[in-house]
């Protein structure tokens, strides 16, 4: 979460982590399950899609030039380059 005055300014949190400890300790306990705030379907299903391509990054642990050999990954698995965003945490596809 990107920190915002307006933080500050409605509930006098300085940054992200208060933000998240402010999130966390005012729900109200209610007949909604995280399910209600997360597609947990949707979460499994996608880290499954993304799984055999995470796998063929581990390729590029311990090697020496990681941009060479991350180039020749792009190239014999160019499907990868979709998993940048993800690895970022950004939703954008324009960086």
């Amino acid at each position: 979460m990107k920190y915002s005055s307006i933080f500050k300014n409605k509930i006098g949190c300085n940054n992200e982590k208060e933000v998240f400890a402010y999130l966390i300790n005012n729900l109200n306990d209610s007949i909604r399950y995280w399910d209600y705030f997360v597609n947990w379907k949707k979460v499994i299903g996608n880290t499954k899609d993304l799984e055999v391509d995470l796998n063929i990054l581990n390729y590029l642990i311990g090697k020496e030039n990681i941009e060479k050999e991350f180039g020749y990954l792009l190239k014999k698995h160019p499907q990868i380059v979709r998993l940048i965003p993800v690895l970022l945490a950004c939703r954008e596809n324009k960086f």
